[in-house]
């Protein structure tokens, strides 16, 4: 009987003698043990293991809710990011390590593989903590930067895009003086207080951006009260021209950094011609 008993576990058949029956019990009792059920199990227990989710797998019972499905987002990104990391590791320790020896030597300083698998809630987070540290003082490594941003380094020689200065605000109107009434340049270079002028467009769409005869290239452009642009540069600089001229004393120009008789940049060019630009003919000249 023992020996029937051990084939039963490890042999495809057996041979019983006669008279002697067997019966599973268990198999009988449950009604719907099969091998395509076991199959069916682990099938969904695998889901479970190496994906780190319960309801499409059909492991989870019952109608769905919130709850489980914000646990089962939870399982799936820590199962994401622990796979990142030995991804990353596996890459390090076995590809890049023996590349680098064998083409650098044993001195070589050796790559890290990352996979970055950072969710958005957490990236929001990090990049608050690195508003804050900047805040505090607290240097952020650029690594760290590039790779909370997702911004990766640019290549040699790669195109990239820079920030543009912020274009000033001009003045209200309503707080300047009539342009009639502004003093001439010779006036203004009398008054010892004055440093630098400034020019000032309203700001708005019909700022004129004529091919020779740009005035909003001008906006925000700061030169000394000597420089040669205000013999060509004044207001009025065309028919119905409404720019006007700021004045910059010595002490705001040491609180501002301006250095130089042009601190904001040489004489602005119109874009549409590569040339200097310039107001329309017969206006301008400050004398």
């Amino acid at each position: 009987m023992l020996a029937i008993l051990n084939s039963i576990r490890t042999g495809s058949s057996i041979a019983l003698p006669e008279g002697l029956d067997i019966s599973f019990l268990e198999a009988s009792r449950g009604g719907d043990a099969s091998y395509s059920s076991f199959v069916a199990w682990l099938e969904h227990a695998e889901a479970l293991l190496m994906l780190g989710e319960v309801d499409t797998s059909g492991l989870a019972k019952g109608a769905g809710s919130f709850a489980k499905a914000m646990i089962s987002n939870e399982v799936r990104l820590e199962t994401v990011q622990h796979d990142a990391h030995l991804l990353g590791s596996f890459e390090s320790d076995s590809l890049i390590r023996w590349l680098v020896l064998l083409n650098f030597g044993p001195d070589a300083p050796i790559p890290k593989s990352v996979y970055d698998a950072t969710d958005a809630a957490d990236r929001g987070q990090r990049m608050k903590g690195i508003e804050n540290a900047l805040k505090d003082g607290v240097a952020v490594p650029l690594a760290y930067y590039r790779m909370t941003m997702r911004v990766p380094a640019p290549l040699d020689n790669e195109p990239v895009v820079e920030r543009q200065p912020a274009v000033q605000a001009a003045p209200s109107l309503s707080s300047l003086p009539s342009l009639r009434s502004l003093p001439s340049r010779a006036a203004l270079e009398a008054d010892n207080q004055t440093r630098y002028l400034i020019w000032w467009t309203v700001g708005d769409d019909h700022v004129r951006q004529r091919p020779l005869h740009n005035h909003a290239v001008m906006h925000g452009k700061v030169f000394a009260i000597d420089h040669p642009i205000w013999n060509t540069w004044w207001p009025p600089a065309g028919h119905n021209c409404r720019c006007f001229i700021g004045t910059i004393s010595a002490a705001e120009a040491r609180e501002l950094g301006y250095t130089g008789d042009e601190p904001t940049g040489a004489w602005p060019i119109a874009p549409d011609t590569g040339l200097p630009a310039l107001p329309d003919p017969g206006f301008g000249g400050g004398r």
